[in-house]
Formats: structure tokens, C-alpha cells, sequence
């Protein structure tokens, strides 16, 4: 297994995820939960900056995270209550899919596009077939 950043798309090749260029990736996940549920955003930003989460999740070794959102949150407009943004005062005003859209840029260090699309462009690869994640 390699410890370079993978070349997307992954597929399979027999029981092993590979990246682009057949290299073994093993997938290393933490949940960060809560966007899916009533209030529509994720825990810890009232304490710690974002983009500090992310660079923990990383420092710990993972390097996947699963981060679910809900079909409700991306039709709310009203604002995300401050009290859930405290150490994130730039996300004040924002709608629930706009700080899911900043912590998804967190995470994956992709700035100014939209939440879905970065996650399409990794999670779906250009193109199709057996054994392509």
C-alpha cells in the first residue's frame, strides 16, 4: 500500500481498493454525523474552527469521512442559529447546505465550489463499469 495521495477515480481489482494507477488504498473513515438531523448542521462548530476539525481528522490518520447530509436541508433558507457556529463567525447568516458546503471545502481543500459537485466529481467517477467506486 502506497502512503502518496491516491489518483482518482478508485475502482477494485480482486478484494483490494486501488486508485488510477492500481495502487492498494486502504480506506481509513470517521462519521462526522449530524447535518442529517434536525438542525441540519454538524457538531463541534460552536468550539472549533472548521478547517482545525479537519486538520484533526487528518492528523489522526483518517482519510475518508462520511458526512451525511439530508434532502431537506438543501431546500432551507433560514439561517443556521449563530449558537451552533460560535467558532466559525464567517458561517453567520449561512443556510444549512452553505456550512455543510464549508465543511466539505474544509475537508477537502476545495474552495469555492458547491458541496455536491466536489463530492460527485470524487465520489463518481468519469467513468463507468464493474469494479469502479
Amino acid at each position: 500500500m502506497t502512503a502518496a495521495a491516491p489518483q482518482v477515480p478508485l475502482s477494485t481489482s480482486g478484494r483490494y481498493i486501488v486508485d488510477a494507477r492500481g495502487r492498494r488504498i486502504r480506506l481509513a473513515g470517521v462519521n462526522w454525523y449530524g447535518a442529517h438531523e434536525d438542525d441540519g448542521v454538524v457538531p463541534g462548530l460552536e468550539r472549533t474552527g472548521r478547517r482545525a476539525l479537519a486538520a484533526r481528522i487528518a492528523s489522526l490518520g483518517f482519510n475518508s469521512v462520511r458526512l451525511p447530509f439530508s434532502l431537506w436541508m438543501t431546500e432551507q433558507t433560514t439561517p443556521v442559529p449563530d449558537e451552533y457556529l460560535g467558532a466559525n463567525p464567517d458561517l453567520s447568516g449561512a443556510a444549512p447546505m452553505q456550512v455543510y458546503d464549508a465543511c466539505v471545502e474544509a475537508l477537502t481543500g476545495l474552495q469555492g465550489q458547491p458541496a455536491g459537485r466536489d463530492i460527485l466529481k470524487q465520489m463518481i467517477p468519469p467513468r463507468t463499469g464493474p469494479g469502479v467506486i
